[in-house]
């Protein structure tokens, strides 16, 4: 696969996201952890979207950059091959943590807590990706 090594370096990254996401939240820090948790998301999009060659991609490459809308129309198109799981766990981050948890400081660190294992299984679908 000509992804492998940006995948793996993708993966790393997510999974440093996550333990300190885990921190922060240890802290009682839930706006920076939602943060961490969003982006986790964020980069498990991009990569699985170039792998695939998505049109969100081919746009975003073009601008030198990704937006709400594009990132949100990956999650979609990687619906259809990966199943729903994928825009749940888009949705979940972009409005649960993104929104109510880092721009409106809503969520509790256990609110939070209840919406890892939607961004770890990003990181998951990643890893069996590398085999």
């Amino acid at each position: 696969m000509q992804y492998r090594s940006k995948l793996h370096e993708v993966i790393d990254l997510c999974r440093k996201y996550i333990d300190e996401a885990i921190d922060l939240l240890q802290k009682g820090d839930s706006i920076q952890a939602s943060e961490k948790l969003y982006k986790v998301v964020e980069e498990a999009l991009k990569i699985l979207a170039e792998i695939h060659g998505l049109e969100a991609y081919r746009k975003s490459a073009e601008i030198g950059r990704w937006s709400v809308s594009r990132l949100e129309e990956a999650a979609k198109q990687l619906a259809t091959i990966y199943g729903d799981s994928i825009y749940d766990s888009w949705k979940i981050a972009y409005e649960r943590l993104h929104i109510e948890g880092f721009h409106e400081k809503k969520l509790t660190p256990e609110d939070i807590r209840e919406e890892i294992d939607k961004v770890i299984y990003l990181v998951s679908l990643l890893e069996i990706l590398t085999r």
